[in-house]
């Protein structure tokens, strides 16, 4: 796990040799609220750690997850379009699979990812976050388990 400071050295880094396929996703537990409730405390942790855990084992080692909330990552990715989208299908597939071995056993939960480009947004990692951010409220507001792409309108309601 690397520090936002650390993303940012990242992203001034991969800004100074040109190298263009860099991403932040923003990786939002659809319905927390609704999922607490329907568990216990115990099993709503599980749940969250299991979140955690599926996004970390899918990604590439070169991606850097950081848990910013119990129902909330956010991750700086280099990669192609087509490696990243590959990426996206597989956290949500594995988010969704029901775990019929635990305490949480017959629970389902979904999430909803935002992505934003360097190619689009340039390097700038708040700025990169903010439309991560609202492309995740659109995916989310969508029905969500599923990803949105940032456009430059997330930009500007972000």
């Amino acid at each position: 796990m690397t520090s936002p400071s650390g993303r940012v050295e990242r992203l001034r880094k991969a800004e100074a040799q040109s190298d263009q396929p860099w991403s932040i996703l923003d990786i939002r537990l659809d319905d927390p609220a609704d999922l607490r409730e329907a568990s216990t405390g115990a099993a709503f942790a599980l749940i969250v750690d299991r979140f955690h855990q599926d996004i970390e084992e899918t990604l590439p080692a070169s991606a850097d997850a950081d848990r910013v909330a119990d129902g909330r990552a956010m991750v700086i990715i280099r990669g192609s379009d087509e490696s990243v989208r590959h990426h996206l299908r597989e956290i949500l597939t594995r988010i969704s699979v029901i775990d019929t071995e635990t305490a949480v056993m017959g629970i389902r939960s979904s999430a909803s990812i935002g992505w934003a480009t360097a190619s689009v947004f340039g390097y700038d990692y708040d700025a990169l976050v903010t439309a991560a951010g609202s492309a995740a409220d659109r995916a989310r507001a969508a029905g969500g388990d599923q990803w949105k792409r940032a456009t430059v309108a997330d930009l500007a309601s972000g």
